[in-house]
């Protein structure tokens, strides 16, 4: 590594920022990001970093406008390490920052429901964020909307193939869809959100091809913030949340030097501040001349432009974007945190944050949520709060399950395994639920479980919530996924199911977070409950017979549109 590069990583970790977080892909064909400070022998955008670095610094001439920011997985201005590499290379390159937002209508179940809300806060990000730019891309002719929203995911392909965004039809015929490339090719440096899930490897492999094609003089650099911990810090895949939590704590204790550190580089970046000629649709931002739209007016304008299918429709009673989620968060700290440790679990408190939709899109990160419980619970740091106390109870959920997530998801990538495949089931889980599965009689088809005609009121009561809301109750969501499994034909057939609703129709679905919970339905995460009964074999069972005997969930259920749910009766259980 060259002496400037030094001092730019040098830079990062003085303020905080984990340098395992800084990654770089191995040569033209990786599929595999590093971090760029752990090669022996400098791939090719690590060496062009150091390049410009270099020029820059004896004053050299360096090719390019501005530093590209690309904002992909994290959707917002404040605590985002993305930008603040991009701020920090800005500086050193005397270059200005361009945030460029982009959004395709190509992705796995994509619907009006998650790109209305992507659009609320492309909506805000364009209000309050300078040098910046939406790009959303038009209809594909060869896509259908209709297949798109209901898509079956191949499991044995690699993730990065498995989900995808690229168009099917030549550029030219999609709306939209030759600006970013073109904004690409005058960049001296771009800088990539990564995120070892869903479509992310595929949008980050996608764009460095682009660069590479556009402007190959110009490094790219991939910056993982998806969680407290840089997923390169992880050793190996966690079995268990019992065994991953005693080795966060020393993220919770540095979570806030890092997030005021970030927040620092990047009010430190030089902002792009030209104009950016170009013709394209709905496109927004301070970089360009565009309309300003209501958020919920956007959102909705967003979905017709990509013609994403509208059976998923957008959820009226939420808001997309980083404002809403900071002010969710303030309500939830003024009105709730209190009563959280004692009646999380009762679906009438509703005293859950209910931040993970926000979450999922990047609006919010969690050093912010730690830092604002911390300050809330009148300690200094994340780590002083008393895990014993309701904020420390939240702290632990919004934390450990999270990193077990992230954790899975990273090791899941590396081996070439999409989410969503039962290779990342333990063997036991696997035989015993693939020998005590429920016979053709008590087994339920997928489209009475989306209709939420299943035998069971009490979970049609949680399969409305999602349909209309977007999102279950944290405790209501474990008894609808081990619902499914109680009337699925064995584990495979359980999580084709499990997967398909919850990305279907969860605004925080096609998360590592909502697979956790998936998998834990299926018995990863866990361990054996002996004895051996049918459906779930040695896999944990719940029923929402015995959820109604000791939650309070009368109100819910009415919400629901379910006056009349009586007690759930369980089929009876018989040994094979």
């Amino acid at each position: 590594m060259s002496s400037q590069a030094q001092r730019f990583c040098g830079e990062l970790s003085e303020r905080g920022v984990f340098l395992e977080r800084l990654l770089v892909l191995d040569g033209p064909g990786g599929r595999d990001p590093q971090p760029l400070t752990q090669f022996k022998t400098a791939p090719a955008d690590a060496q062009k970093c150091a390049s410009i670095l270099e020029s820059a610094a004896r004053g050299g001439m360096v090719r390019g406008k501005y530093v590209v920011y690309l904002m992909t997985v994290q959707r917002r201005l404040h605590d985002n390490a993305g930008l603040a590499v991009a701020s920090g290379l800005s500086k050193a390159l005397k270059k200005p920052v361009l945030i460029v937002e982009a959004m395709s209508g190509n992705a796995p179940w994509s619907s009006a429901r998650v790109h209305s809300f992507i659009g609320q806060g492309a909506a805000q990000n364009a209000e309050n964020m300078q040098g910046y730019i939406f790009v959303p891309q038009g209809h594909d002719p060869l896509v259908r909307p209709q297949d798109n929203v209901s898509i079956t995911i191949d499991s044995t392909l690699s993730p990065e193939k498995a989900f995808q965004t690229g168009l099917l039809s030549a550029p030219e015929s999609v709306a939209n869809a030759a600006i970013v490339p073109a904004l690409l090719a005058d960049a001296a440096a771009v800088v990539c959100d990564w995120a070892p899930f869903y479509i992310f490897p595929d949008i980050a492999l996608r764009a460095h091809k682009t660069l590479e094609h556009r402007a190959p003089h110009a490094p790219f650099l991939l910056v993982d913030d998806v969680g407290l911990v840089p997923i390169f810090k992880y050793v190996k895949a966690e079995a268990a949340a019992r065994f991953i939590r005693p080795k966060l704590r020393p993220f919770l204790e540095s979570s806030e030097r890092e997030r005021r550190g970030i927040e620092d580089l990047i009010s430190e970046r030089l902002v792009f501040s030209e104009r950016i000629q170009l013709e394209g649709e709905l496109v927004l931002g301070d970089v360009v001349r565009s309309e300003k739209y209501p958020p919920r007016q956007y959102g909705e304008l967003l979905s017709r432009f990509a013609r994403v299918s509208n059976a998923v429709p957008a959820v009226e009673t939420v808001l997309g974007g980083e404002q809403p989620a900071l002010q969710r968060l303030a309500e939830f700290l003024q009105k709730d945190i209190q009563r959280y440790g004692e009646e999380r679990n009762h679906p009438d408190e509703r005293c859950s944050s209910r931040l993970s939709s926000w979450l999922h899109f990047g609006m919010i990160h969690t050093r912010t949520i730690l830092a604002e419980v911390a300050q809330a619970a009148k300690t200094e740091l994340p780590s002083q709060i008393h895990l014993e106390t309701s904020a420390g109870k939240f702290v632990d959920e919004l934390v450990t399950w999270r990193e077990l997530g992230q954790n899975m998801a990273h090791f899941a990538y590396r081996a070439g395994t999409p989410l969503g495949s039962v290779q990342l089931l333990p063997k036991w889980t696997f035989e015993t639920l693939k020998k005590f599965a429920p016979p053709a009689a008590r087994q339920v088809s997928l489209e009475a479980l989306e209709a939420a005609e299943s035998p069971d009121p009490v979970w049609n009561a949680a399969q409305r919530e999602l349909l209309r809301t977007g999102v279950i109750h944290n405790y209501m969501r474990m008894l609808w996924g081990k619902g499914i499994v109680r009337w699925s034909n064995g584990p495979e057939d359980a999580l084709k199911k499990l997967e398909y609703l919850n990305n279907k129709y969860s605004l925080d679905g096609r998360d590592p977070n909502s697979y956790t919970g998936i998998y834990w339905c299926l018995g990863k995460f866990d361990r054996p409950w002996p004895p051996a009964r049918e459906p779930f074999g040695l896999v944990r069972s719940m029923s929402t017979a015995s959820a109604q005997k000791k939650l309070k969930m009368k109100k819910y259920l009415e919400n629901q549109l379910f006056p009349d749910c009586a007690l759930a009766v369980d089929a009876p259980l018989t040994k094979k």
